[in-house]
């Protein structure tokens, strides 16, 4: 009996708290909002507040409208901190039997050797893989060319002194930096991360590299709380980082006579780190043809067995 009172006495003052709008959180929490939150200003989300309330709106305080607002607005901002999803790109290697565009993957290349090198290692990639099938392919001779022009710290040497001498195609490529805490310095505290496995450490892989570098052309929200220090790009997670946009059209001359523009650079470079993070895609595909061929063969064969054995009984 007395948890029926219990509950009445309940419902009786949730539906009294209804009636004189003190109930501040849902109605806040709830609106719909006719333009995309991207465009969204405090005085839209006012209006909408206004039209939610309703005929209740009489019966509150400014205050408790006030309080409304600030809690959309703060449920607006927290929403616009979630990165957008990155658009989907036809790139060659798509689907079982895609492969690796070698003029991509060259390109790419130099501009991670140009641009990116600067501040992001590649840690698990050797020089020796540029040559490798599947790869940008470049030559034996190119590999080594390539390599040299970075400088490797080597030894110690017979006097236990650490020495430079150029690279060869089975160093790994150096880092830029020779700690964390140097690339924090250098950087105003945001490390630049390692690109070897970046596009399959990210979802959507290559789409999302080539969406982030492109994205730092899009107008900030008025709602959203930009830092000064850092770079609005909605891509990436908080959309705001470090990087400032490096692919200056022209920062680079390929040497195949391509057009260096900025969307050209971003697809070669998003190719490039595809196949550092899975330098062996076009072997595993390869393979995938022989064996599904072969589970075909398997099962004919396995069902006219079955029908051979089973011929004389009924089923």
């Amino acid at each position: 009996m007395k948890m029926k009172h219990t509950f009445a006495f309940a419902l009786a003052g949730f539906g009294l708290a209804l009636s004189l709008g003190v109930l501040t959180a849902g109605p806040a929490l709830a609106l719909g909002y006719d333009k995309p939150l991207e465009e969204l200003s405090s005085r839209d989300i006012r209006d909408a507040v206004e039209a939610d309330l309703g005929s209740r709106r009489a019966e509150m305080t400014a205050e408790e409208v006030e309080e409304l607002v600030a809690e959309a607005i703060d449920e607006v901002r927290t929403d616009l901190l979630e990165a957008e999803e990155a658009p989907h790109r036809d790139w060659s290697f798509n689907g079982p039997f895609g492969v690796f565009d070698r003029g991509a993957l060259q390109r790419g290349y130099q501009v991670y050797r140009e641009v990116c090198s600067a501040c992001h290692s590649l840690k698990y990639v050797s020089f020796r893989n540029l040559a490798e099938d599947g790869g940008p392919e470049f030559s034996h001779e190119a590999v080594e060319a390539l390599a040299a022009e970075f400088t490797i710290v080597d030894g110690p040497d017979d006097y236990g002194d650490m020495f430079d001498r150029p690279g060869k195609p089975f160093d790994i490529f150096p880092a830029p930096y020779e700690n964390d805490n140097q690339g924090r310095a250098a950087n105003g505290g945001a490390l630049p991360p390692d690109l070897s496995l970046i596009a399959k450490a990210r979802e959507a892989g290559p789409d999302y590299i080539y969406a982030l570098l492109m994205g730092y052309n899009k107008e900030i929200p008025p709602l959203f709380k930009a830092q000064e220090d850092l770079n609005y790009n909605p891509y990436f997670p908080g959309r705001q980082l470090a990087m400032t946009f490096q692919l200056n059209e022209g920062i680079i001359d390929y040497t195949d006579g391509t057009e260096a523009t900025s969307e050209q650079m971003a697809q070669d470079v998003s190719q490039f780190l595809y196949w550092a993070a899975e330098p062996k895609m076009e072997a595993r595909k390869a393979l995938a043809k022989p064996v599904l061929i072969y589970l075909l063969i398997l099962v004919v064969l396995l069902y006219a067995s079955y029908k051979r054995i089973w011929r004389e009984v009924d089923h």
